[in-house]
């Protein structure tokens, strides 16, 4: 669209700052950008952008607002021994002064990551109280609560309320705890060691929907449909005591109604309302992400009922895609230019698949199908774990358990079934291994943090590697 100029466009600002609850503010600070019914007005500061869809008679508040509430933040990235970070010297980190370490002058180049930090955080935790009681860890949990060798779990320690009686907020961490320094370079999880050689590097940005109260989106999650309150202001009350967590992970007997993070991750929230119609909000960034959902019902359904969502990802850029509907199938349109359409699947791929972790060798495949026959109960495909593999070699075959792969599939063929077999993303390192040959062959792994040598991560085979899909090769 092109931006507006002349007396026009001041008449234009001043009805669109009123519809934006701005009536009074000065017209010289805002921008409005137009196209079609559309009309796109920011204000330079603070930093706002509110989005308005204008039809027939259309006076209604703005479908949503980007950068309320002053939430709008990015981290500067920096080296650890760099100017910036002399010792001495306070940096914002969101409401939060902190103190820096360090004990650069100012004039010194940067330092080069040695590894002293890692010999440092061994040497404080090999101080502290072992909270595991002594007990072997042999795995965390996805909410990161070690799993023990004699089959127990660690315990969560809940925070405690504002309000035990129910009537405050969930008090959060940062709010209880000093700022810990130490954690803007390194971070250990279990064995874990990660570094930040950049320091933090976190991103985000508050989203206000005027007019609505039901918010669906950011799957996946084993909650409700519409998403539920995770914080409340002016002590209202709210249903989860955590964010909703964007982060892939393969979770074995997870909680229902919560927030913890599963499988998939699409950072994509829609608003539905009879007043602005449906509008999303597309938050492009991969990397772990934490959205805090407050309702403010005021007037249910009223001129000043609203949603908030507040989004914290922990490293990349502000890259946000707001998509105006005005209904659901315009909206998903929108979204899909910009994520790319759906490949039209296969006409099997849409009737019922039957899966299970696992399926122990061909006997146990004939007689899960032979009772599907037996019920006269349809389905189309039936799905192999990882477990078919030889010792999770993946496109290979345990010839011990599944001795005739073809004629199995040829017997699930002729009743009218296919099969899928499962392969992960993760190779197994073993040099008898002919795709890790290839692959290490060809350099087609994932490099370490220096980029010189192979990723070496862990997953189910043990010791793996990860293909680099982003290599046309």
């Amino acid at each position: 669209g092109a931006g507006t100029g002349g007396e026009g466009a001041a008449g234009l600002i001043s009805s669109l700052a009123r519809r934006a609850g701005l009536a009074g503010h000065p017209t010289d600070g805002f921008l409005v950008l137009s196209h079609g019914d559309w009309r796109l007005m920011v204000r330079l500061s603070p930093f706002t952008v509110y989005y308005f869809r204008d039809g027939d008679g259309d006076d209604g508040p703005p479908m949503v607002v980007a950068g309320t509430g002053g939430l709008t933040h990015f981290e500067v990235r920096r080296d650890r021994g760099c100017p910036a970070a002399a010792a001495g010297e306070r940096r914002q980190l969101g409401e939060f002064d902190v103190e820096v370490d360090g004990d650069s002058s100012g004039d010194e180049e940067p330092e080069e990551y040695t590894g002293e930090e890692e010999e440092e955080i061994v040497e404080e935790e090999e101080a502290e109280v072992d909270r595991h009681g002594g007990k072997e860890i042999v795995g965390y949990w996805e909410d990161g609560l070690a799993i023990y060798a004699d089959g127990t779990r660690e315990e969560r320690r809940d925070l405690a309320s504002d309000d035990d009686t129910g009537a405050g907020e969930e008090r959060r961490r940062l709010e209880e705890d000093e700022f810990d320094t130490a954690g803007m370079w390194d971070e250990r999880f279990g064995d874990h060691h990660d570094t930040k050689p950049r320091g933090p590097m976190s991103v985000g940005m508050e989203l206000t929907f005027p007019g609505s109260t039901h918010l669906f989106g950011l799957p996946e999650h084993a909650s409700s449909t519409q998403l539920r309150a995770t914080g409340g202001r002016d002590g209202r009350d709210h249903h989860y005591k955590e964010p909703y967590r964007l982060y892939n992970l393969d979770v074995f007997e997870y909680e229902l109604d919560e927030t913890m993070a599963l499988y998939g991750h699409i950072p994509l929230v829609v608003s539905q309302s009879m007043k602005t119609g449906t509008v999303g909000a597309f938050w492009f960034n991969p990397t772990e992400t934490f959205v805090d959902v407050e309702e403010d019902p005021a007037e249910a359904g009223g001129a000043d009922a609203s949603s908030r969502t507040h989004f914290v990802s922990e490293s990349g850029v502000i890259d946000l895609f707001l998509l105006p509907g005005p209904g659901p199938a315009e909206m998903y349109g929108q979204y899909a230019r910009v994520t790319g359409r759906t490949a039209l699947p296969p006409i099997f791929g849409l009737g019922y698949h039957q899966c299970r972790w696992n399926y122990r060798d061909e006997t146990d495949v004939f007689q899960v199908h032979a009772k599907f026959e037996e019920l006269d109960y349809p389905y189309d495909v039936l799905w192999l774990d990882i477990e078919h593999t030889d010792g999770k070699r993946y496109f290979t075959w345990d010839r011990k358990t599944f001795p005739n792969p073809i004629e199995m599939q040829q017997k699930l063929g002729g009743d009218g079934r296919r099969m899928v077999t499962i392969i992960d993303p993760h190779i197994k390192r073993d040099d008898r291994y002919y795709i890790h040959q290839e692959a290490t062959a060809l350099g087609l792994y994932i490099k370490d943090r220096h980029g010189k040598k192979d990723y070496d991560g862990w997953c189910w085979p043990g010791s793996s590697s990860y293909l680099d899909f982003t290599d046309e090769r």
